[in-house]
């Protein structure tokens, strides 16, 4: 594997590969498929877990009615979905970008081998032309 930069990614604490420290660029269509299929996974899982705190808070809404704290809650709740509505966006993306990339290394290695041709190989001794004679080919 390569070097470890010493930067990160805003703050997240995330660690990169310094650029140009890769020796070699591997793809996996196995592993690219396991991401897509956990990345679909935490998508069902985040609309479950993402909906799991409406009813508590709309029941402690409805029973500080009247109070600031019942329209803070509520716009709370809102704020929520908009970020559980904004993460599972990222998913999705993320998900077709993988199979995305999937399919176009397959696409390529594809067109790369067909570049190549399937037909007979070539018998250099009867199908070149044959070079033009010259006194010195006595020699």
């Amino acid at each position: 594997m390569g070097e470890m930069s010493d930067t990160n990614d805003g703050g997240t604490g995330l660690r990169f590969p310094a650029p140009g420290s890769m020796k070699n660029l591997a793809s996996s269509p196995a592993a690219k498929k396991a991401a897509v299929t956990a990345l679909h996974g935490l998508a069902t899982d985040l609309k479950t877990d993402g909906s799991s705190a409406d009813s508590a808070t709309h029941e402690a809404v409805a029973g500080l009615k009247g109070w600031e704290t019942a329209a803070g809650l509520s716009d709370a709740l809102t704020e929520w979905h908009r970020q559980v509505a904004t993460l599972n966006g990222r998913f999705t993306a993320a998900q077709r970008a993988l199979s995305g990339t999937n399919t176009l290394f397959g696409d390529n290695d594809g067109a790369t081998a067909s570049s190549f041709g399937t037909g007979p190989l070539l018998n250099p001794a009867t199908e070149y032309p044959v070079p033009p004679y010259s006194k010195l080919s006595q020699f």
